[in-house]
């Protein structure tokens, strides 16, 4: 069972450090697209305006140089994720990126972006910090939705696919909590049986 385990919580990071350097390669290139590294051009515009404490300090934060950070950032702890062995690092890469989709989060909120910009960041979010179940079987049944709507719509596979990553990421953080909350409960029972019988002789 740890073994198992093991290597699906290796798996699912994996997936989010391949998602992250693809994400920060499209903020910094038009390599994998155009289009969508021109509306990202766009969008930071707008970020850069809303940046936290921006305008009680009076700072003023250039776009580009905000899009490039950030996008650096996410292919680094990435491939700290995908490569980097050690727990120390993946940590501090967890926590980096988790920085960065509570920053997009706000940004979104704070230019009024519908809930399609925001939900990807929403996601991660939650996947990142490991919080309540609820929040992720919430998130996967808005996901499965948002596939059902596009596929009845007849939406090309650029408009459902990313629906569909979240929703297999989603799905696999809640496979690798169920795992792990299994092999607890038979730690747990394992430990009472034993301590039972102790008490019997």
């Amino acid at each position: 069972m740890a073994a198992s385990t093991s290597i699906v919580l290796k798996s699912l990071s994996i997936l989010l450090g391949l998602f992250f350097i693809f994400i920060g390669t499209m903020k910094l290139s038009p390599y994998f697209s155009k289009e969508l590294h021109r509306d990202l051009r766009k969008e930071y515009v707008k970020y850069a305006k809303v940046f936290p404490m921006a305008s009680l300090f009076d700072l003023k934060i250039p776009s580009k140089w905000y899009r490039r950070v950030v996008g650096i950032l996410e292919v680094v702890c990435g491939l700290a994720m995908v490569f980097i062995p050690f727990h120390k690092v993946k940590n501090a890469a967890n926590i980096t990126l988790l920085a960065l989709m509570l920053l997009a989060v706000y940004s979104h909120y704070m230019v009024s972006d519908p809930f399609e910009r925001s939900g990807p960041a929403l996601v991660f979010t939650f996947m990142l910090d490991k919080v309540k179940n609820a929040a992720n079987i919430t998130l996967l049944a808005l996901m499965l939705l948002a596939v059902y709507s596009h596929y009845m719509v007849s939406d090309p596979f650029e408009r459902s696919g990313p629906a569909l990553v979240f929703t297999f990421m989603l799905g696999g953080r809640l496979v690798v909590w169920y795992q792990i909350n299994r092999r607890e409960l038979e730690a747990q029972a394992a430990a009472q049986a034993t301590a039972n019988g102790l008490k019997q002789d």
